[in-house]
């Protein structure tokens, strides 16, 4: 007490320390809440101890509790003094409040101390609800035990709380199946649809006590056949019979005290099958353990090994290698032996820590010793990389097959390859590149041969040789005669006639690309000049389908047939045209590649190649058949979906089609021609670029190895790209197939926040049902004017009422609907109507159907509809603020608006971010019609008609965005009611000029009879009364200088928004002139003289208002809110803000009832340790 003592001395002294910051009885109020925090963490520290001092914990929190009331009772000189202290002051106060409420708790419960040491996780077990009630008595009178959980507990030596804890995870887990069991009595059936009319008599029915029981057991015989699949299966592996008891529930109940102490051998769940089948039989033998026997007994010695492993340190003090220590896998592998049938729950610990003189153990050995290398990763993928090797060996062959029986490559037939002799052909794999013949070219006598050369064919169109040389290519062309005069006999004579220039560079469409040069040059025809030798010129007519036509058909013969020097391309050429004249050519290439009768080794190529993939199946079915290592993955009972193996395998079967293809078509099959190429080709032409390699001259095979390296490589990884391309293709159709990342940026969010909360509903609350929406639309027999009400959606429980506990998603506005709903003006309002509110709109569940509903409320249906998103949407912007990530302003903006009053016509007001920017568009348009309908009132030929066009269509440009009429009839009804609130019942004649405002915008009258010029300069005004209402300090007195100089700068405000009301009503003198005599009024808010407190009043009773203040709130907001507040400044709040509603409309399962809902497990976690 000589604190108190000291802080009532010298007054002087403390009166001279009050300038500064810290005075003397600020620091007194500091040094008590430090010592009382002391006691209050002594106090704690004491009641949690083993076991607990609750006699010196009571008195230490006593002390605590009077010491914290005395620096609460500390009364401070000055208003700065107070408000410093008022920080601790409400910490103190807290953890008075916290204190004594458990002081009254503690009695509640009893106890022989006053405090009631029994704890519960989710269940009070003296007063479970009546739904639990079958459960427990099956717990508590076992036929075999009777008390099942004391029972064990007394014969196993369990810890009493865990056994608690259990007993309650038992109690959870099998209510939940006993509700269960009555829907599908355990069995897989069809799923049926609920019926939507389904009521809240459903779910409060009568329990029959009978029923119940029945239940309850078959939840007990689902739940055993759960919980010991896994065992069934252990004992089958080490050739056991299971040896439960006769009562499922005790089997039940013993695996859960025994999972509920094996701490992190939980890990280990073959160790918990051999716990389980070591203490089964005993559970009859009525032991008398002391609680915790069983931790000290089993699991103890047993994690200290595994301890002792883990701790395991080399010489040098470092922590051992991995190889070296035994971790959870290697324990429990020894349970998978018929070794640990030898030991029991009480002797396993000796198997543990059982080691020969080196200290290496001799019965739980390490199992697996991992090498860790490089070469791990090829072992591992070795399956890949073998299935690689042989698709590239099976392409190659496909390769070597086509190469040979479609030979259209022209570098074959060029003068770089040697013949095997100055008389032979070019022959390789028993393919020959020339024909058989003594003679290159055959001269042919025949008259119409001569008759193709004449270039003089009479009258009308002729042929023209030069100009077909030309389009042929034909490098030197002196005559006709010498260029066509001979027959080529294959391809190689061809090519040295038409080089077919543009055919040789392509890897595909090489047999397209000849005859189109052909077909081309020789259907040409027009008309060409002529020059003679005098220097004369003369137009002609030509038609090149005249031209040698033997020699045409000679070309195609070469191009289209089958033989030595010949390409084939009737069989080969497979595209779009060619496929549409002949349908047959696939079948015909087919048979040709598998037509063992050729000269050449391609079918004995392509044979090789379907050998490797038959060895690839061959070996998978070994594998998956008779190797459980082969198969690359562990798992014996792991079925995979019939629908996701289908889709799995159909994704890899279109990946590596699509990479075969392509590595055929552009690398396998041009290395294999120029490999023929270089391996026909001179060796000592490519010794000059080896220089580098081994100067082996045979064929040029090193050169040949050093093409092929790079490409074997490239086949091993492409399937990567191939997979990255097709996962990119295949994820962004199931992405947009799946709604992921629907909102990709915090304004599209603002465009479809009103559709949220029926996605909310359909997706999270399955007591909402909502009549679907009819495809096609009826129309609308009624008169327009009557209102189209939306239907109220189907609940299946009661309606929860608020009124009664806490209401944590609710943001308190008692008074809120009740202020702004003084005056019976809604209509007015109402009959701004949008277009947007259709029948779509409705089965939507958005409240676009009325714009007015950030300004009068949202009630009936579209509340039923909002408010469960409504209050999602503000817990979740609970918890952004509580983490910092948005400040108190973006709280506010991005925030509902909901009433707590329990009536039927409670409302909720959409947050005030959705009008941002949209009162700068409003008041833009209502500017420009207004300066046209100025300027063409002025015109004296422009009639009336013309004038209220102009309205009209100011009216409807507002109405094409309903959030435009929001943010400006908002503006105004919350901008009014305020002033109407602090001007009170002295200046009711004000009301004459709102109605008037009110009856211009219903008549559709508002350019006629107000002068809209300066509607910024009025919205300027409005925000700066809201503005300095807010800034108006709390629970402050009419005689504090703070509270003054708030009032002066609110009535200034005042005066400032009077004055724009008088320029918007100038045209009304009358109105104009009751607004010039407002101020002048006695008795009124703008003489706040000493013996006036009027206007002190007044702004008192707003400020000290809290629902008031959320109107004042509430017109700030949709004056000032622009683009840049429409969104959090942080990226986290807009990213998180983003997934929450983006995971509404990702494809996702309806949300279940509770009562079919899993129940929850109460689970210790697991000890953190190196593994």
């Amino acid at each position: 007490m000589n604190r108190r003592g000291h802080g009532n001395g010298n007054g002087s002294e403390r009166e001279g320390s009050s300038v500064g910051l810290m005075t003397e009885a600020l620091e007194m109020q500091r040094q008590m809440c430090d010592e009382a925090m002391s006691l209050v963490n002594a106090g704690v520290a004491m009641q949690n101890a083993s076991p607990p001092n609750v006699a010196e914990a009571e008195r230490k929190l006593t002390r605590a509790v009077d010491i914290m009331e005395q620096a609460l009772s500390i009364r401070y000189r000055s208003a700065d003094e107070k408000d410093a202290a008022d920080r601790l002051n409400n910490k103190m106060m807290r953890y008075v409040k916290m204190i004594k409420s458990q002081r009254a708790k503690s009695v509640v419960g009893g106890g022989p101390k006053g405090r009631n040491l029994i704890k519960h996780n989710i269940l009070e077990m003296e007063r479970l609800p009546e739904v639990y009630t079958p459960v427990l008595q099956l717990l508590n009178n076992s036929n075999q035990l009777g008390d099942i959980c004391e029972s064990l507990k007394r014969t196993f030596g369990f810890q009493e709380s865990s056994v608690l804890n259990q007993k309650e995870h038992l109690l959870l887990l099998l209510t939940n199946f006993k509700e269960q069991s009555g829907q599908d009595d355990g069995k897989k059936k069809k799923k049926k649809k609920q019926d939507d009319t389904e009521t809240i008599d459903d779910y409060l029915r009568q329990r029959d006590p009978q029923l119940e029981m029945d239940l309850a057991n078959k939840g007990v015989t689902r739940l055993h056949g759960r919980v010991f699949a896994n065992y069934k299966k252990w004992c089958k592996y080490v050739s056991q019979k299971p040896k439960f008891s006769s009562d499922p529930l005790v089997d039940i109940a013993l695996f859960f005290l025994i999972w509920g102490e094996a701490a992190n051998f939980r890990q280990m769940p073959e160790c918990l099958c051999f716990l389980l089948h070591s203490m089964l039989p005993k559970v009859n033998s009525g032991g008398n353990e002391e609680p915790g026997t069983f931790l000290a007994n089993t699991i103890r010695p047993m994690y200290a090994e595994l301890r002792r492993d883990s701790d395991k340190k080399t010489s040098k003090g470092a922590r051992a290698p991995h190889r070296e220590i035994r971790n959870y896998d290697d324990f429990n592998e020894f349970f998978w032996t018929k070794k640990c049938l030898k030991y029991d729950h009480t002797n396993i610990g000796e198997a543990f820590a059982n080691y020969d003189k080196k200290g290496r153990p001799k019965i739980v050995k390490k199992t697996f010793s991992e090498t860790r290398s490089w070469t791990r990763a090829i072992i591992s993928f070795r399956r890949i990389f073998l299935m690689n090797c042989a698709l590239f060996l099976a392409t190659l062959g496909f390769s070597i097959d086509m190469v040979l029986l479609c030979p259209d490559s022209a570098i074959m037939y060029g003068e770089d390859v040697q013949p095997s002799s100055e008389t032979g052909v070019l022959e390789i794999l028993g393919k020959k590149y020339a024909a058989s013949t003594d003679s290159s070219s055959v001269e042919n006598t025949d008259d119409s041969l001569s008759d193709d050369i004449n270039t003089d064919s009479g009258a009308g169109s002729q042929c023209l040789y030069a100009k077909l040389a030309t389009c042929l290519g034909v490098e030197y062309f002196t005559s006709a005669s010498e260029t066509f005069g001979t027959l080529p006999q294959d391809f190689k004579e061809l090519i040295e006639i038409v080089p077919f220039t543009d055919c040789v560079e392509k890897t595909v469409g090489r047999c397209k690309c000849y005859h189109d040069l052909i077909d081309d040059c020789f259907s040409d025809s027009g008309e060409a000049d002529e020059v003679s030798t005098e220097g004369s010129v003369a137009s002609i007519s030509y038609d090149q389908s005249m031209c040698a036509p033997s020699w045409l058909e000679q070309v195609n013969s070469i191009l289209d047939d089958e033989g030595d020097g010949l390409l084939n391309c009737g069989k080969c050429q497979i595209d779009i045209t060619s496929l549409a004249k002949k349908p047959t050519r696939i079948m015909d290439m087919v048979q040709g590649m598998i037509d063992f009768g050729r000269d050449d080794k391609g079918p004995m190529a392509l044979l090789g190649g379907a050998a490797m993939i038959g060895l690839v199946c061959v070996c998978e079915l070994q594998n998956r058949f008779f190797s459980g290592i082969g198969m690359g993955f562990v798992g014996r009972s792991m079925p995979v979906p019939m629908k996701t193996y289908c889709r799995y395998t159909c994704f890899w079967i279109v990946l590596y089609l699509v990479k075969l293809t392509f590595d055929y078509q552009f690398v396998v099959k041009t290395l294999v021609e120029t490999t023929l190429f270089v391996y026909s080709a001179k060796s000592t032409d490519y010794l000059k670029y080896s220089h580098f390699m081994l100067q082996i001259t045979y064929h040029n095979i090193v050169y040949i190895l050093f093409l092929w390296v790079p490409a074997w490589m490239v086949f091993l990884y492409d399937a990567q790209i191939f997979y990255s391309v097709l996962s990119v293709i295949y994820g962004s159709f199931a992405g947009f197939n799946l709604r992921i990342g629907e909102l990709r940026s915090f304004r599209i969010l603002r465009l479809t926040f009103k559709s949220i909360p029926g996605v909310f509903n359909r997706k999270l609350v399955p007591n909402i049902v909502e009549e679907k929406a009819k495809k096609k639309k009826k129309k609308n027999k009624k008169n327009k004017n009557d209102k189209d009400e939306m239907a109220m959606p189907l609940r299946r429980f009661e309606r929860i009422s608020m009124s009664q506990g806490a209401k944590p998603l609710t943001v308190k506005t008692q008074k809120y609907s009740s202020l702004l709903e003084q005056r019976d003006d809604d209509d007015v309002y109402s009959e701004m109507k949008t277009p947007n509110g259709t029948d779509e709109d409705m089965s939507s569940q958005s409240s676009r159907s009325s714009n007015i509903g950030s300004i009068t409320g949202v009630s009936g249906a579209e509340f039923e509809r909002t408010i469960p998103f409504a209050m999602a949407w503000n817990r979740c912007l609970t918890s952004l603020r509580e983490a910092d990530v948005i400040s108190d302003r973006e709280l506010n903006v991005l925030s509902y608006l909901i009433d707590s009053k329990d009536t039927v016509g409670r409302k909720l007001y959409p947050p005030a971010f959705l009008t941002a920017g949209k009162l700068d568009e409003s008041i833009d348009i209502v500017l420009e019609c207004s300066a046209l309908y100025e300027k063409l009132k002025t015109d004296k030929k422009k009639k009336d008609k013309v004038l209220q066009k102009i309205e009209t269509t100011m009216r409807e440009r507002l109405t094409k965005d309903d959030l435009r009429v929001e943010s400006i009839l908002g503006s105004y009804k919350f901008s009014s009611q305020v002033l109407r609130i602090l001007l009170g019942e002295e200046h009711k004649e004000l009301d004459d000029c709102y109605n008037f405002i009110e009856e211009m915008a219903s008549h559709q009258q508002i350019l006629k009879g107000l002068k809209l010029d300066n509607l910024y300069l009025c919205r300027a005004a409005a925000a700066e009364l809201m503005k300095s209402i807010l800034e108006v300090p709390k629970k402050s007195t009419e005689t504090s200088i703070k509270f003054q100089r708030a009032l002066y700068k609110v009535i200034d405000s005042v005066e400032s928004v009077i004055n724009c009301l008088k320029m918007v009503l100038a045209k009304q003198e009358n109105l104009v002139q009751m607004l010039n005599d407002t101020p002048l009024k006695p008795n009124s808010f703008f003489f706040p003289g000493d013996s006036q407190h009027y206007a002190s009043l007044q702004l008192q009773k707003i400020v000290n208002d809290e629902a008031a203040l959320d109107i004042v709130s509430r017109a700030y907001q949709l004056l000032t809110v622009d683009n840049f507040d429409a969104e959090p400044r942080s990226e986290e709040g807009r990213r998180r803000l983003r997934f929450f509603a983006n995971s509404l409309f990702m494809d996702m399962p309806e949300a279940k009832p509770i009562r079919k809902i899993r129940s929850l497990t109460v689970s210790t976690p697991y000890y953190n340790e190196i593994v």
